[in-house]
């Protein structure tokens, strides 16, 4: 009788196609916009998780100092704005970026703002340079939320989110604005979508992450993102 329950309780979230029921995360994966569902949300999701946590001012100050920490390193010449980023490090450089992290005093408050990612995702790339535990279900809950606001590519979790990438490459002085962009302030964002301006700034972060988050130029995503959504399946029906 309780086994009953559960299930109708798990299968109520379920979109039915045909005669076969689809998980929510899988439903997820297979619509709409696939390269930034399927290999973008993967990437940039822990610059969510530090905005929800943090707030946008906040989130966004401590993902610049941990790309800037990280890049000042000269480990590779990209920006670690995405997490496959952090795929074929070695020890020696896992150390280096804790031991920087610790020395500028904010490996403690991401480590926490991240808890609920490394917590649910033990093999998250993120765990050799940060600490896991245990997950719970408060973990996977909000996991869940953020990757539903995430789905919609403009809503202003995902905008600001995409944003955040722009901004550690600029930051990071990988980046550079022409006067064809006719963007006034990157910061206007912040009003978005409110003002025509900040719609404007929008536009062009998406078009900008649809190939800063793409295979040609993040060519060792492959793993990271079929962990990613591998084990949001695997949890799926037991937990979410």
């Amino acid at each position: 009788m309780t086994q009953k329950k559960t299930n109708k309780r798990i299968l109520s979230d379920h979109k039915k196609v045909g005669k076969k029921l689809i998980p929510p995360l899988l439903s997820l994966i297979g619509e709409s916009d696939f390269s930034y569902v399927k290999k973008g949300i993967p990437q940039i999701i822990w610059l969510s998780l530090l905005i929800e946590k943090l707030g946008l001012k906040k989130g966004t100050e401590l993902a610049v100092d941990f790309a800037k920490i990280i890049d000042e390193l000269e480990i590779k010449k990209d920006v670690p704005y995405y997490i496959s980023w952090f795929t074929d490090i070695n020890k020696t450089d896992e150390k280096l970026i804790k031991d920087k992290l610790r020395l500028y005093n904010v490996y403690d408050k991401i480590n926490i703002a991240l808890s609920d990612l490394l917590n649910v995702y033990p093999d998250c790339l993120l765990n050799k340079i940060f600490e896991s535990k245990k997950f719970d279900n408060s973990n996977i809950e909000t996991i869940k939320k953020l990757l539903i606001s995430l789905y919609n590519k403009q809503s202003k979790e995902a905008t600001f989110s995409l944003a955040n990438t722009v901004n550690l490459m600029g930051v990071c002085g990988k980046l550079q604005m022409t006067k064809e962009t006719e963007i006034r302030d990157f910061n206007n964002i912040i009003d978005y979508p409110e003002t025509d301006d900040s719609k404007m700034i929008a536009s062009f972060v998406r078009a900008t992450t649809n190939l800063m988050l793409s295979d040609q130029i993040i060519e060792n995503s492959n793993e990271w993102v079929s962990y990613f959504w591998n084990r949001g399946l695997e949890l799926e029906p037991c937990e979410i």
